[in-house]
């Protein structure tokens, strides 16, 4: 009987999580393509092998730029607001300063604890336009059905 993982549920929430964020910024103007990579994480196994029972977890990173500052800002600002009214609890945990806004937001969906980090330019700053979206599922095990 193989291990049971949660990957494939995760992988769903957290696509569907990423895909409601970038909807409510799609009016933005992007520049160029967005850099998204959605993959099976896998924490330290103490083993040169892969194992069902290894710890794993589920990340969408998403890298974008947008054609100025305040629309990072609007785009990052929009997104988080949107997290926050729905039951996301945000804190900056210390690492914001002049130059960019980094936001963590966490939530417990079907008692597991989810993960988001926004990471975009302060309102002072002037020459960088990127947003950054980190999606984090709660640990899970990398089960039967996942691959790596």
């Amino acid at each position: 009987m193989g291990t049971e993982s949660r990957l494939g549920e995760y992988q769903t929430q957290a696509e569907h999580l990423h895909g409601e964020l970038v909807g409510i910024t799609s009016s933005y103007d992007v520049k160029g393509e967005p850099v998204i990579e959605s993959s099976l994480r896998v924490g330290d196994t103490h083993s040169g092998t892969a194992n069902e029972s290894d710890p794993a977890y589920w990340q969408i990173a998403d890298n974008r730029s947008y054609v100025e500052t305040s629309t990072a800002v609007a785009a990052g600002e929009a997104m988080s607001d949107f997290l926050v009214s729905d039951g996301w609890v945000a804190t900056d945990g210390g690492l914001s300063n002049e130059r960019a806004t980094v936001t963590d937001l966490r939530k417990s969906i079907d008692g597991a604890q989810w993960h988001i980090r926004l990471v975009y330019p302060s309102a002072q700053e002037s020459t960088r336009t990127n947003l950054a979206v980190l999606i984090m599922s709660p640990w899970t095990t990398r089960g039967t059905s996942a691959d790596g």
